[in-house]
């Protein structure tokens, strides 16, 4: 009876060797997972508010900064960026885990391109704090690449998404839109080009060429064209190329007249505004001017 007694009693037998057996369970299973590989950890944290981007890629330096919340270019140029690619480039550095380390060894960064002296990714957070991602040579397969995080001596292989996302070109991130008009605000388009014009007008009862009225599957594809327009691309200096000639203009009452003014030269087409010119692709150049025949 008594020793009934002090079993039942007994603190340990009834709390604190169950509480150890569980421990030991969490942590058998615990050890098994960490022997898969080293914690997961990316790169840039999912929610790091991005503020200064600084990119250095195909023998160029980039630089951008978020003002306003607008992205702008201050290397090699100075231009408003294209937001929407730097934000996805951001976000693929958000998704870049650092795991697979291959070697902490300083001797054999160079072996993989991370020794610092090649590609890399600078990146500020609205809170002042720098990442720098070294970008090395393409791993086993083209969809991975060698890296190192300016924070931890170990050369990792991760996918390369965001190395695919990097600029290479000057232009590449430089923001191409030429155009941005709500539909709405367009009152009148017109162009002259090779001796030839033509015009739309908009009228309370719908769109009007002279006075023939235009049906809306007639008319519509061609102002969203108008209305939205971007460039492939700009010239070098940022000036017209010697010898490029003028091959029409073309005019859009918007509240106020825009003015692109058309130049040819050896085939390519350029749109000119406000001073700047633009390169532009032959179908947009085509799309452009040309007059709507209808039914």
């Amino acid at each position: 009876m008594v020793l009934q007694e002090e079993k039942e009693g007994d603190p340990v037998r009834r709390f604190i060797l169950p509480l150890a057996a569980l421990t030991l369970v969490v942590l058998y299973f615990a050890s098994i997972l960490t022997e898969e590989g080293p914690v997961r950890k990316t790169f840039l944290e999912p929610d790091a508010s991005v503020v200064e981007l600084e990119v250095r890629s195909g023998g160029e330096v980039f630089g951008f900064k978020k003002e306003g919340g607008v992205w702008k270019m201050d290397r090699p140029v100075r231009w408003k960026a294209d937001g929407g690619l730097i934000e996805q480039l951001i976000g693929r550095l958000k998704e870049t885990v650092l795991e697979n380390p291959i070697t902490d060894k300083e001797d054999r960064y160079k072996d993989y391109g991370v020794d610092g002296g090649g590609d890399y990714v600078k990146v500020v957070s609205a809170g002042g704090r720098e990442y720098t991602l070294y970008k090395g040579r393409r791993g086993p397969k083209f969809s991975l690449v060698y890296v190192r995080s300016k924070d931890d001596p170990f050369v990792y292989l991760v996918k390369s998404s965001f190395a695919d996302s990097l600029p290479t070109k000057r232009d590449d991130f430089r923001d191409k839109t030429i155009l941005s008009i709500p539909e709405d605000e367009i009152r009148e388009i017109r162009w002259e080009a090779g001796g030839n014009s033509f015009a739309v007008t908009r009228r309370d009862d719908g769109w009007y060429a002279g006075e023939r009225k235009l049906q809306a599957e007639e008319v519509s594809p061609y102002v969203a064209r108008v209305t939205k327009m971007s460039a492939i691309g700009f010239p070098d200096d940022n000036r017209l190329p010697e010898g490029a000639e003028r091959a029409g203009t073309l005019y859009i009452e918007a509240g106020e007249e825009i003015r692109l003014d058309l130049y040819e030269k050896a085939g390519e087409y350029f749109f000119v505004k406000d001073g700047i010119p633009y390169r532009i692709a032959v179908s947009l150049k085509n799309g452009v001017f040309k007059e709507i025949k209808g039914g």
